[in-house]
């Protein structure tokens, strides 16, 4: 075998080292450049008005007009005593008595 085959082939040195080449932006890259810009801002308007929204429900501020309250679960005796056979319902937690 020769010499030549056996050893392996170097990449010829450009003298940049592992630098690579800068290049200016094109157009298309500017335009998702902007657009990234744009959400970005999107972003930060939205969370600004959900702190501002989540300072007004901690405040009380909210207005119970147009709300119905819900209305408790009546259930007959029966019904009743197969929840609590099934253990979806509690009657000493519900009594008190926990």
């Amino acid at each position: 075998m020769d010499e030549k085959d056996t050893k392996e082939q170097k990449p010829a040195d450009t003298g940049k080292g592992d630098n690579p080449e800068t290049t200016e932006p094109t157009k298309l890259e500017d335009a998702n450049i902007e657009r990234v810009e744009k959400l970005e801002q999107l972003k930060k308007e939205n969370l600004d008005r959900e702190d501002e929204r989540a300072l007004v429900k901690l405040r009380g501020g909210g207005s119970p007009a147009g709300q119905t309250p819900k209305k408790p679960e009546v259930l007959s005796d029966i019904d009743y005593a197969k929840k609590v056979a099934l253990g979806a319902a509690n009657p000493l937690v519900e009594d008190g008595f926990n």
